[in-house]
């Protein structure tokens, strides 16, 4: 039982310690994504680089709540693939305090200082969109129902720019 643990123990410690490489090996330069994570980061690294409270939320995503504008507090989501790389992140708010016209303006005009013009923007019946893009990023903005998604998915082929499980370092 000693032996197993102790196996168990080692393998966990290579793995987390391969995984936190990459922020000791790109330091301060290295491109956040979303948040204060680069897309392909591992599961890892993503822990330990959130001051939220990020925990485990299923095999594939970690899950936490912050605030985003107006001290309105929304869950973060992080969503993994297969090799333990980051692929899409997410703010929700389920709850919305104002109406979705206010809210998607809010939003909207938030993002737009932090990204620019949208590259794509409208309605459909009671729901709002916009699409914003970063060099490695695409963002979409969906207000609908009292509630407001922000989603961050990569515009880089991550498959091909590095190995599983090694962070970022491939990027």
């Amino acid at each position: 039982m000693k032996r197993t643990t102790i196996i168990i123990a080692f393998i966990s410690m290579t793995i987390l310690c391969s995984c936190g490489s990459s922020v000791t090996l790109q330091g301060n330069d290295k491109t956040k994504d979303f948040r204060n994570v680069s897309w392909g980061d591992c599961m890892a690294d993503v822990m330990a680089s959130d001051e939220a409270d990020i925990q485990p939320n299923g095999l594939k995503t970690l899950s936490g709540k912050d605030t985003l504008l107006n001290d309105v507090e929304c869950e973060i989501i992080y969503t993994f693939n297969d090799s333990d790389q980051l692929i899409k992140g997410e703010y929700m708010v389920k709850s919305l305090s104002k109406s979705n016209d206010e809210s998607y303006a809010d939003y909207a005009d938030f993002l737009k200082n932090k990204y620019g013009e949208p590259t794509d923007s409208g309605d459909m019946g009671s729901m709002h969109y916009a699409y914003y893009e970063t060099a490695r990023t695409k963002i979409k903005l969906g207000v609908a129902f009292y509630e407001m998604s922000i989603i961050y998915e990569p515009l880089i082929d991550l498959e091909k720019t590095k190995e599983p499980g090694m962070g970022a370092d491939g990027l």
